[in-house]
């Protein structure tokens, strides 16, 4: 076991949606978005956005942000219902899942679009196909999304939690800042948290036991705070905790010894007291 302690005391295609080369023509002024057996229903334009825009709402992390006009979700709220070529159909099921996750990675590509510095994709066509992107054996969930040292910058969008399949989630080596959002905490499926080198603020909060796959958190080089939670103790798959040069304090707690897993376990450069 690397036990890394030097603690200052005092201290990584389908085709979906409706397909437009069907042989009967849909009625004008319609999406044609209708199963075989018209279980789903025929939109116009009009109550497609209508219920597009529902369905958005519903599913918001953030509900405040979207009364914004100038917030990212607001943004991405108005690309899906505006710009988006997909022009999926909230009434069918099997496009849920996809408006839910392009709205999510809108969210984050609204939050600066203007100093990526790799963009390829983004917001055209297949999100499987985004720069930094990558999906499930299906073809169509998001499992992982790499987008470090990509020169992203503003804050993380609580939205990237509507991407509840994700295996892997790495944004480090950028420029965001803020606290991370608490609905980060639900990502069940989590195996890897990497957020290294940002400026994040906050605290980790006790839910972080919610991340019940997870196995590595590499959050060092951040302006993150305050007491190491004691539920870090319930993640019995965790190999790696890579916290140092932050502003955590308090005492280590006595749980971590409980994590038979862990093999890295670095808090330097802290404000950890005790032994």
């Amino acid at each position: 076991i690397i036990l890394i302690l030097t603690l200052s005391i005092g201290f990584g295609s389908g085709k979906f949606g409706g397909d437009s080369s069907s042989a009967e023509r849909p009625k004008e002024g319609s999406t044609g978005n209708q199963d075989p057996q018209g279980d789903i229903p025929e939109f116009s334009v009009s109550e497609r956005a209508e219920a597009l825009e529902k369905y958005v709402r519903s599913i918001s992390k953030d509900s405040a942000a979207l009364e914004n006009a100038g917030s990212s979700q607001s943004q991405a709220l108005n690309w899906i219902l505006r710009d988006d070529a997909l022009a999926l159909n909230p009434a069918d099921p099997s496009q849920t899942i996809r408006i839910s996750q392009r709205y999510a990675l809108a969210s984050l590509w609204f939050e600066s679009p203007e100093t990526w510095k790799e963009e390829v994709n983004w917001l055209k066509g297949d999100e499987c196909f985004w720069f930094g992107v990558t999906c499930g054996d299906d073809k169509r969930t998001v499992v992982e999304l790499n987008l470090s040292g990509n020169k992203l910058q503003g804050s993380l969008p609580s939205e990237i939690a509507l991407l509840d399949k994700l295996i892997s989630l790495d944004m480090s080596d950028n420029d965001l800042s803020g606290d991370i959002p608490e609905a980060f905490w639900s990502l069940s499926e989590l195996r890897v948290l990497q957020l290294r080198e940002n400026k994040l603020t906050g605290s980790i909060p006790s839910t972080v036991s919610n991340l019940k796959s997870i196995e590595r958190i590499v959050m060092d080089e951040n302006e993150m705070g305050g007491n190491l939670p004691t539920e870090f103790g319930l993640l019995q798959n965790l190999q790696e905790l890579t916290l140092f040069s932050n502003n955590f304090d308090g005492s280590i707690p006595s749980e971590f010894g409980k994590i038979e897993s862990l093999g890295i376990f670095d808090l330097d450069i802290n404000s950890l007291t005790g032994n």
